[in-house]
């Protein structure tokens, strides 16, 4: 807290001495003399904006006296570049800014509406991290927490992977830069938590993409956009945030542009603790329905993690327009975590049983390498881009456990020597992605795309699991737990599309073609082989209808699919708690869906509506089974079913309610269900959310300071196995410019303290209840300065 103090006094002595403020206006059309409406209107080197309004006009309030750069930015027009000068207490007033038409883009042209944090596209949500205040100093899984129809996996306050429209982290594929990511965890999800906000962009969300973007993800990609810097000469950002946690987060950004060359670099490094406390019940039953023996279940978490992330771009264009482009991110995260937990066991007669204490120490070390390589060829009416990018991670994890008998108060018997296990893990991932692409306009009416892409995996785990024996004082392994796990997986696509643009509907209709190879190879005791391949045929069609200027109607029809998780096919034992055991398949084959959508938005002055109504037809839905072994140990394991239904409808809302008031809000409802000749029939999917809310508040108040209060709903998730009761939490964050260019955040995490996850696990013969609890709101402030 003494930091956070230190800065509020520090910005309190500066804000005193701010130098008088001008304004900016002025009015914007096209070379047709049309007044253009939502126009972005940016100051470069700062994150201050606008958009034009219903008659063409902007203004900018409150900018410092000095020398500024517009940018103007329109779908399907160029962008245009105004310099301004301007001086104190004084309107600097624009001439009128004519935009050109982009012959290239007028294919591309979609409505677009943004109030507040949220712009919507057809098919598309993009949130910008600039109008996310509440968000400062915090990482990509903070952002999306926040977006339409979005959870959050991970334990609370921990924002590791995505959960879209209701359904677990494998059905979302998430892109950085539009590019395949390495970050991926054992289901094939994006570690978000490695991703620093302070790097990004925007967030964009595309429910039900075309032929030329990844098969993976039956709910659509999530692509994740780092920022580029702007385009003056010499820039750069720095900036520190630290939190009544003991986290803290730094940043540093440079970019310089000359001529046709640019160059660019950060570096990010966040330290963060997400503790938790847990407390629960197991209650176990006879094979009668008698009650066997019931256990009162509590553990504490200590968990730290420090990311180091830096990243380097260079540019090079030249006048008869190529464009080479190398990339290079490189990420390395610590996770450090103790946990103990407590299991008092009683009879069926109430009396004491007995007592076990664990506990645990787990260190785990993840690197990442994704470097990238692309080359663009621009002509009057095609391009040609060729790219190749690769992502190496290496992750290390070391666990040592420690059960200790205790009495009936938990205290630890130690004339008894606990037992003792250890477990090393060691996964070597290498994924390589080349694509080629080719597009080309055929008149302002027309375009066609075609292209090949290649994803190529290979990934390998080795483990290896020891008991002490505590009479020789010897370790042993655990066969069973002691393992190689390789895994080769290759794909390569094809695709074709054509958009074709008329006077008020624009169609785009797709073809992908994949083949997939995977081979496995497990080794313990004994060595087992698998082999398979498989082609998958993927069309897409989409559809959007202009009612009016600011309305429109959309539909699409498309076949997706996703890819059972990594360690879902790892034969093997994985002890995921003293409780909890999970035990893959490698013969699960992947899930395909036919994907629809449709939805109506519509702009009116001040207020934007918008309705989706989204449907999956699901076939060999990869399901988790859940039983309890002899000593009530619980036991996953996975198999492929006939097929589920998945549905939901999202309704969107936002309103301009005064000059400083704007709202945003969101409610998701979804539904799924599950049809097979089994005892899943009638259930919901895993991990089924039954609905989310969000509301976004942003307030301009006096003296360039924005304050953005959030709330989130996440409902309750219901399978006949599984049950988790809805959370809510509502943060809070506070942004005062200082001076030019500088930058005051302050942010509330969970505001109310009301964050904590009640879940239910049931077999025939146990019910296991627990809930997650964490430290408290967490507290945070910083400064950031762009030059």
């Amino acid at each position: 807290m003494k930091y956070i103090f230190t800065l509020l006094t520090f910005i309190l002595s500066i804000v005193a001495i701010q130098a008088q403020n001008g304004i900016i206006k002025g009015f914007i059309i096209s070379e047709q003399n049309k007044t253009l409406s939502n126009v972005n209107i940016s100051i470069l080197s700062s994150t201050k904006g606008t958009i034009s309004n219903e008659n063409g006009e902007f203004e900018i309030k409150n900018i410092a006296p000095g020398n500024y750069t517009l940018l103007i930015s329109f779908i399907g027009y160029e962008n245009h570049e105004v310099s301004v000068k301007v001086n104190p207490n004084e309107t600097t007033v624009v001439p009128a800014i004519f935009l050109k038409e982009n012959v290239n883009q007028l294919l591309e042209v979609v409505l677009s509406s943004k109030i507040g944090v949220t712009q919507v596209e057809p098919q598309k949500v993009i949130f910008s991290t600039k109008d996310l205040p509440s968000q400062n100093g915090g990482t990509a899984g903070d952002i999306l927490k926040n977006m339409l129809s979005v959870a959050m996996g991970g334990s609370p306050n921990h924002n590791r992977d995505i959960r879209y429209r209701g359904l677990g982290n494998g059905y979302t594929t998430v892109l950085i830069n539009g590019k395949q990511s390495g970050m991926s965890g054992n289901n094939r999800e994006t570690v978000l938590d490695m991703i620093p906000a302070s790097q990004i962009d925007f967030i964009e969300i595309i429910s039900n993409p075309g032929a030329d973007q990844t098969s993976n993800g039956i709910n659509g990609i999530l692509n994740v956009v780092l920022k580029k810097g702007t385009n003056s000469d010499s820039n750069g950002q720095i900036s520190f945030f630290t939190d009544n946690q003991n986290g803290y987060n730094g940043n540093v950004a440079l970019k310089h542009t000359k001529d046709n060359f640019a160059i660019s670099g950060s570096f990010d490094k966040l330290t963060r603790n997400a503790n938790k406390f847990d407390d629960g019940s197991i209650i176990k039953y006879n094979n009668d329905g008698s009650l066997k023996e019931s256990s009162i279940v509590s553990s504490s978490e200590n968990k730290s993690f420090d990311n180091n992330t830096a990243s380097a771009k260079i540019g090079y264009f030249t006048k008869n327009n190529w464009n080479f482009k190398a990339d290079y991110i490189f990420s390395k995260q610590y996770e450090d975590k103790d946990k103990e937990e407590l299991n008092l066991t009683y009879k069926n007669d109430d009396s004491f049983k007995n007592g076990k204490k664990t506990q645990e120490t787990e260190d785990k070390t993840i690197k990442f390498n994704n470097p990238s390589l692309s080359l663009t060829k621009k002509w009057d009416v095609s391009t040609l881009d060729i790219e190749f990018s690769a992502n190496f991670s290496d992750e290390n994890k070391d666990k040592l456990k420690k059960d200790y008998a205790t009495d009936i108060s938990g205290t630890i018997n130690y004339k008894n020597l606990p037992n003792q296990e250890t477990e090393a893990e060691k996964i070597n991932f290498k994924n390589y992605f080349p694509s080629i692409a080719f597009k080309a306009n055929i008149g302002n009416k027309i375009s066609i795309k075609t292209g090949f892409q290649g994803f190529l995996t290979n990934r390998a785990l080795e483990k290896e699991s020891k008991k002490l024996n505590n009479s020789t004082n010897e370790w042993a392994q655990i066969p069973t737990r002691t393992f190689l796990f390789d895994l080769i997986e290759n794909t390569y696509a094809g695709f074709v599309t054509t958009n074709l643009s008329f006077e008020k509907t624009k169609v785009t209709v797709g073809y992908r073609h994949e083949f997939t190879n995977i081979s496995t190879i497990a080794t313990s005791t004994t060595r087992e082989e698998n082999k398979s391949n498989y082609h998958l045929a993927l069309p897409n069609l989409n559809v959007t209808y202009s009612l009016t200027e600011k309305s429109y109607l959309k539909s699409s029809v498309g076949r997706r699919v996703r890819r059972p998780a990594y360690n879902d096919m790892n034969p093997f034992e994985e002890v995921k708690s003293s409780t909890e055991i999970k035990i893959g398949n490698p013969d699960l084959k992947p899930e395909k869906a036919w994907a629809y959508e449709l939805g109506y938005f519509n702009e009116i002055k001040t207020l934007n509506f918008g309705v989706n109504v989204f449907h999956r037809n699901i076939s060999d839905l990869i399901q988790k089974s859940i039983s309890t072994n002899e000593t009530g140990v619980t036991i996953e394991s996975f198999t492929n079913l006939n097929k589920a239904v998945s549905s939901g409808t999202e309704f969107l809302i936002g309103l301009k309610a005064t000059k400083w008031y704007h709202l945003n809000i969101n409610y998701s409802m979804f539904w799924s269900e599950i049809k097979d000749n089994t005892s899943f029939d009638g259930d919901a999917l895993k991990d089924q959310t039954d609905w989310t809310f969000k509301s976004i508040h942003d307030f301009k108040l006096p003296k360039n300071v924005n304050l953005q209060i959030i709330t989130n709903v996440v409902g309750p998730k219901e399978t006949k196995q599984e049950q988790e009761k809805a959370i809510w939490f509502t943060d809070l964050g506070l942004e005062k410019q200082l001076f030019t260019n500088g930058f005051f955040s302050f942010r509330v995490s969970d505001v109310f303290d009301t964050l904590k996850k009640e879940k239910t696990k049931n077999t025939i013969v146990q019910i296991e209840k627990k809930t997650e609890n964490t430290p408290g709101t967490i507290i945070s402030a910083g400064l950031r300065w762009q030059f």
